[in-house]
């Protein structure tokens, strides 16, 4: 049996699994000017930001990439600080118990589409995968997890998941390849089945999104409840001085507009404005240069580099 509550704020699922469990995802919207959900999608946003410095520093050390006496250059990294501007945020903590009974959380950082890259690796397949192996190297240990990479046409059609999206065209939107990383660390034993997810997402899941959420999540017996909140988003991402009239002739903001998603008052927009001017001071090409910099100095301590040492 299923039902959905929709208002303003929150759309609840409960579901009466198979065992006859129920698993009950909720999804809200943020509202609350003082909340945290800024701060912990801003602290994955760090985390991928300082993964793509690891990378880099990684691939200078090597010998690797279009150098300029031995150094990155801004013309290497920037491509891969303009993607991180458009690419959608997304932070899963799956807190579960160990068969001690001891309770941890591991934390999923994951983001829409392809793993930033520096511009002369981006045609080298074995270039691109050393790369992204060194991004993944700046997580601390199995307590996080960077979901980097798009997955594959040919993956998403034979790889068996339970977690689907409309169509490949939506395979790689960052709510799905987390979903489909934690359902394949459930499905191997590194982290166990019946646990509680939280997950922050810097706007409301997309229209081929939302099904994961509503549907295939709401009926997974292999956890006991999600929670999802999203930022509400400002009328000045879609265009700004525009009419509503002109507004109204975009799909994304008539389904923003539609489930109640669009920010109501200042203190909503400040929110989404956290997120959004925070993203854009981490990309910049000067602190991303401190980032390169900072990351260097503690490679060579030989010291573990985490999103704190910045």
């Amino acid at each position: 049996m299923k039902t959905f509550i929709k208002n303003l704020l929150l759309i609840s699922v409960v579901v009466a699994s198979s065992n006859g469990l129920a698993a009950v995802v909720e999804i809200v919207k943020v509202t609350n000017p003082h909340s945290l959900v800024p701060q912990h999608i801003n602290d994955t946003f760090d985390r991928i930001t300082a993964s793509y410095a690891r990378a880099t520093n990684s691939m200078v050390a090597n010998g690797e990439g279009a150098l300029v006496n031995g150094q990155v250059t801004k013309a290497e990294v920037d491509p891969g600080l303009v993607l991180l501007q458009k690419k959608s945020i997304a932070r899963f903590e799956y807190r579960y118990s160990l068969p001690s009974g001891e309770q941890v959380t591991r934390t999923y950082h994951s983001y829409s589409g392809e793993s930033p890259i520096a511009k002369s690796l981006r045609d080298d397949a074995e270039a691109k995968e050393r790369f992204k192996q060194w991004s993944e190297s700046e997580m601390r240990n199995e307590s996080e997890v960077l979901v980097t990479g798009k997955i594959s046409q040919s993956d998403y059609e034979t790889v068996d998941r339970y977690f689907r999206a409309s169509s490949y065209a939506q395979a790689n939107d960052a709510e799905i390849k987390a979903l489909r990383r934690i359902e394949k660390d459930i499905n191997a034993g590194v982290i166990t089945s019946g646990g509680e997810l939280d997950v922050y997402v810097n706007q409301i899941p997309c229209q081929s999104c939302m099904p994961l959420f509503e549907d295939q999540l709401s009926q997974w017996d292999l956890i006991e409840s999600a929670r999802v909140s999203y930022l509400p988003q400002n009328r000045s991402y879609f265009g700004k001085g525009l009419s509503e009239e002109s507004l109204n002739q975009k799909a994304a903001y008539v389904y923003v507009k539609e489930n109640n998603a669009l920010s109501v008052s200042k203190a909503e927009e400040s929110l989404q404005s956290a997120f959004t001017s925070h993203r854009i001071t981490k990309t910049r090409y000067q602190n991303f240069k401190n980032e390169l910099n900072n990351s260097a100095n503690i490679r060579e301590e030989g010291r573990i580099v985490t999103g704190c040492g910045y």
